[in-house]
Parts: C-alpha cells; sequence; structure tokens
C-alpha cells in the first residue's frame, strides 16, 4: 500500500493515473453539478449531459464497495442514471424550459439528491474499510483498485497531493500494522475540517498620485485584513522562531482565515480568495496586478501551531517532460528549417507561445487557459467544423499510442524502486539509459514462457511486484486483453478530454 500510495500522488506518475482518480461519489457528484449548471443555463450543450452521464454509468456498473455494503443504493444510482436522456437543449425565450430536455434534467436532479447525499456521509468509510479489509487478505489488485479510488475522493473533497503524501508517515514506526490504520483512517473519515491562518506577502508602494496609505486603505476597502510583519510577530510572540522566521519584520502581509484539510490546500484556498477580492481594485488601475504575486506564502494550522512557508510555484508545480536526448527538439526544429511546412510552423509558434505563457503565470485559471489554447492551436488542422472535435477525436488515441510502453516503462521503474537484481541469464539492466532498448526487452521476456519464469522468481523480493509481473505479463500475452485496455483508456481519455472542455468554458464564459 505505502508503495501504491506514494505512485499515485508523485507529481512524476500523477499524470499516467490521472484519468482512473474518480469513484461512485465523485462521478455522481460530478454529474448532479453538470445537471444543476445546465438548468440554470451555464452549461447549453446536452453533450456534456451525455459524456457525464455515460462516464458515471460505467463507473457504478464497475464498482464493488457499494454492492458489498449498501446493495440498495447501487440499485437505486443504477436505475436512475441508467435512465437515457431525451429531447434536445433548446435556449428558452422566457427563461421557463418547458422541452422534454430541461423536464427530464429536472426530474433526475430530484432523484438524485439523496443517494448522492447518502454518498457523501458514507461512501468513504465503506470504502476504508474494504480497504483495509484487502490489506488484510492481501488482494493485490483491490488494492491497487480501492487506493485509486480513496485518492480521488480524497482530492475531491479539498486535500491535496502533498498533504495526501505527508499521511503516509504514520505507517512508519514501531506501533502495530492496526492501530496505524486506526491513525491514518481517523485522518480521513470524516473529512477533517481544521481551521488555518494563511500568511500572504504582499507589496504596498504608491501608484499613480495614490500614497502608500491611501493604497492600503483601498486594500482593507476590499475587507482584506493587511497586517505589517513586525506586528505578526508581536501578535505571535509565543509561536516558535519556525514560524517567525518566515515573516519579513518590514513586510505586509495579508491575513486571510481558511478551514482546509492541510496547509497545502489552505494555501490554495488562500490564493483564489485573495485572488478574488483584490481583481476588482486591480481592474479599476487601484493596485497592480502584480501584487499578489507573492513571493511566500505561510500557513499556520490554528490548533497545531504547525507553520509551513511555500511558493506559488510549489502549490501548482506539474511533471515537466524533458528531452533529454533531443531527438523531439531535433525534429521539432528541422520542421522551422523547412519553408513548405510554414503552416505547420506558424500553428507550432502559436502553441509554444502560450504554454510558455502558462509556465510563467502564478494562477490557476491563466495556467490552465492559456494551456488549453496552446492545446487548440497545435491540434486544430481543419478536418472538423467545431474546435472540440479537433481535440476530442484525435488526441485520446494518439495518447494511446504509448499506453504500453508505458506499461512497461513503469514495471521496469518499479524493479528500480524494489531492489530487483538480474542475473546474467536476462541480460537485463532495469537502470538501462537507452529505455527505448530496455522496454524491447522486456517485450520479449514476456512473451517468452522461459525467460518470464526467470523474470517473475526475480521479482519474489516484493509482493506487489510481483503482482505487477503477472499483470503485465497477462496483459501483453492476450490480444483481447490489449484491446478491451485500449477501448477503455481511449474512452476515459474521452471522457477526461470533455471534462476539461466543460472547465475551459466556465472559465471563459464564467
Amino acid at each position: 500500500m505505502y508503495q501504491r500510495f506514494q505512485e499515485l500522488l508523485d507529481a512524476r506518475t500523477l499524470d499516467v493515473y490521472q484519468y482512473n482518480h474518480t469513484n461512485v461519489f465523485v462521478a455522481c457528484n460530478e454529474l448532479l453539478e453538470v445537471i444543476v449548471k445546465t438548468l440554470e443555463g451555464n452549461i447549453r450543450s446536452r453533450r456534456h449531459v451525455d459524456e457525464v452521464r455515460a462516464e458515471t454509468l460505467e463507473i457504478i456498473k464497475a464498482d464493488k464497495i457499494l454492492q458489498i455494503h449498501d446493495r440498495f443504493l447501487y440499485t437505486t444510482l443504477m436505475r436512475i442514471v441508467s435512465q437515457k436522456v431525451v429531447g434536445k437543449s433548446k435556449a428558452a425565450s422566457d427563461g421557463l424550459f418547458t422541452d422534454p430536455f430541461h423536464v427530464f434534467l429536472n426530474r433526475i436532479r430530484f432523484q438524485m439528491e439523496t443517494p448522492v447525499k447518502m454518498l457523501k456521509h458514507n461512501y468513504l468509510g465503506f470504502l476504508l474499510d474494504s480497504l483495509w479489509e484487502s490489506i488484510q487478505t492481501k488482494k493485490n489488485d483491490e488494492i491497487e483498485l480501492y487506493l485509486t479510488s480513496l485518492v480521488g475522493q480524497c482530492i475531491n473533497q479539498g486535500w491535496s497531493t502533498n498533504g495526501l503524501s505527508q499521511l503516509l508517515g504514520i505507517f512508519e514506526g514501531e506501533m502495530s500494522a492496526e492501530d496505524k490504520w486506526s491513525t491514518f483512517k481517523h485522518q480521513l473519515f470524516p473529512t477533517p475540517s481544521r481551521r488555518f491562518q494563511v500568511f500572504y506577502g504582499i507589496k504596498i508602494g504608491a501608484k499613480r498620485g495614490l500614497s502608500a496609505e491611501e493604497f492600503r486603505n483601498t486594500i482593507l476597502s476590499l475587507g482584506l485584513i493587511l497586517r505589517r510583519g513586525s506586528e505578526i510577530i508581536s501578535e505571535q510572540s509565543g509561536m516558535s522562531p519556525e514560524f517567525t522566521s518566515h515573516i519579513n519584520s518590514k513586510g505586509n502581509y495579508l491575513v486571510v482565515d481558511i478551514k482546509a484539510t492541510d496547509h497545502d490546500a489552505a494555501i490554495l484556498l488562500a490564493i483564489n480568495s485573495v485572488n478574488r477580492s483584490l481583481s476588482v481594485a486591480t481592474f479599476f488601475n487601484l493596485l497592480d496586478p502584480e501584487i499578489a504575486e507573492s513571493h511566500t506564502l505561510i500557513a499556520l494550522s490554528c490548533e497545531e501551531g504547525q507553520a509551513k512557508p511555500r511558493k506559488i510555484a510549489d502549490i501548482f508545480r506539474t511533471h515537466e517532460y524533458v528531452d533529454r536526448k533531443n531527438t523531439i527538439f531535433d525534429d521539432t526544429r528541422k520542421i522551422f528549417l523547412e519553408e513548405e511546412k510554414s503552416t505547420i510552423m506558424n500553428r507550432l509558434h502559436a502553441s509554444f507561445s502560450y504554454t510558455n505563457l502558462s509556465r510563467t503565470s502564478s494562477f490557476q485559471e491563466t495556467k490552465f487557459i492559456t494551456l488549453w489554447i496552446a492545446m487548440e492551436a497545435v491540434m486544430q488542422t481543419g478536418q472538423f467544423d467545431n474546435i472540440i472535435s479537433h481535440i476530442k477525436c484525435v488526441l485520446p488515441e494518439i495518447i494511446a499510442i504509448r499506453y504500453f510502453y508505458r506499461i512497461i516503462r513503469n514495471f521496469s521503474e518499479d524493479c528500480v524502486r524494489c531492489g530487483f537484481i538480474s542475473e546474467d541469464d536476462l541480460d537485463l539492466d532495469m537502470k538501462e539509459s537507452n529505455k527505448r532498448l530496455l522496454v524491447t526487452k522486456l517485450l520479449d521476456i514476456f512473451r517468452d514462457d522461459f525467460n518470464y519464469e526467470i523474470l517473475e522468481r526475480r521479482c519474489m523480493v516484493s509482493t506487489l511486484l510481483v503482482f505487477r509481473c503477472k499483470q503485465t505479463r497477462e496483459l501483453l500475452t492476450s490480444i483481447q486483453l490489449i484491446q478491451e485496455c485500449l477501448t477503455s483508456y481511449t474512452a476515459k481519455t474521452r471522457w477526461h478530454i470533455q471534462r476539461l472542455y466543460r472547465i475551459r468554458n466556465e472559465i471563459t464564459h464564467s
């Protein structure tokens, strides 16, 4: 469990698993949210409802938790979500939606509200109980399934990936396995709501005839709490030097009271709250937009007195692929040297520019929307009559090309982490720098009965590793399984793209 939990939350592997970070609670909650937004007129395309309903139905069908713990709730959700959407989405001139589509959505909305409330109160507890049972019985396939579901629900309910990762410390030390699990479960269920104070450093200065004091008064008029660093140090004199050492006595800080699950989640909520308030004054040029680009934010847990400094870049950090051998860079550079490929070159120029804008922005919405525009720029070839089809009808298959390569590559990295030792009889070095060659060798071994037996014996150093070994072997030797995996993966990717497109629309049309 320890290793799998790390994989699911690590920035280097999170992108591989993100399409599976969901469960019945998360899916039903999202479906209800999309239905409500459609009824309110904030979402206008029926396609969003169709896609979320289809994804939710597949997730409910595959769910084991409700089938074990609450069969009645399972059958109720199956009956509700199995209903096919009727009618077409139309705008009502009088503001009243009486067409069959909106009448149907209203009915589904009221049918789902009570089951979703029941899921909110009970599903996480059911999930934790099933996970503990699978750990005790050493059912690795269930451990993988339930852990993925657990991570998805915790993030949906406000946890940050850093906050969840730090809970792994509970499993270290001398306590019994039962006591460690009890402590871990208590941290997650019910979902904690702890009080934090976030100290958000800002720059105070004169602007276009406004004095520094008028500058401060503008901030205070927005309902924000502003303190000088010296005042904070004086007020928090009983705090540990760990906290006061992060406060600049000559600086100025916005103080935001937040309820959150962990320090990183509190900082994220504070960033959004501050930006929402400051946007009014920055729009009218009373404050500089750069005022909120703080170098450091400090989250202080009011109950424990524990302080953690963070940079905005830490909160929004993702893993960035590096083309170490420069092969992709060289191929791209050649395109820029060929005049007959000017159309492709122009699209790439636009895409690269928007990607760099996304990287340099400090704020979530800007990072997201500019990265989406970068993707639109490179994908829009003119073969479809709308933007989303260029992405949704092409990108899933492009991503799926390297799906099995990544599975084998990840297996090789699991081997390195688990202390896999390869003898000469396999001619295999898991630390081989040429990853293509390594994956090719492993693929040959998985498909060769004699060499596979040797590989499986070498994987006995870890129960999870030998489980992964058998799982990968079963997949790579069955054409039917390969087809099913590809179909499932592309469908999940397509649903996820539709989800991102909905977020894009909510940002641009908000």
